[in-house]
């Protein structure tokens, strides 16, 4: 049977982290971080909502077939080793902040100081999504 709708998981990590599930276009569930965790503005990886989404939404982890990641700097690494298509490249291309040599290099290592894909990889393998 072929699918006919497409699943994407939107996480938002920094400034009120928080996950959503959207299939074709509509909704299907949300949550910040700071709902589980009682610490508003949560500032970090929604790890706890990552986990939680998939209970609410009742879509398994294997069902995802994009990842939209918001408030990330280093796409590459994601990039390279997904399954899935990566859009995130298309803001970091076109920004004006990021593509001027005088302004990226300060963007980068700023965001690099906050932002790990690394560990968002490590959470979203540890829950079954394909990555």
């Amino acid at each position: 049977m072929t699918k006919t709708y497409t699943t994407v998981l939107g996480i938002h990590y920094g400034h009120d982290a928080g996950v959503a599930i959207v299939q074709n276009g509509k909704v299907v569930a949300a949550i910040n971080e700071e709902r589980i965790r009682n610490k508003k503005h949560y500032n970090g990886i929604p790890e706890f909502s990552l986990s939680e989404i998939f209970k609410i939404s009742k879509i398994h982890p294997s069902e995802i077939d994009a990842i939209s990641i918001v408030d990330i700097s280093d796409v590459t690494k994601l990039s390279e080793s997904s399954v899935h298509p990566i859009y995130a490249h298309l803001y970091y291309r076109w920004n004006p902040i990021t593509m001027n040599p005088k302004t990226a290099p300060a963007f980068t290592s700023h965001n690099y100081r906050f932002r790990n894909i690394d560990e968002i990889k490590t959470i979203l393998t540890k829950i079954g999504v394909p990555i």
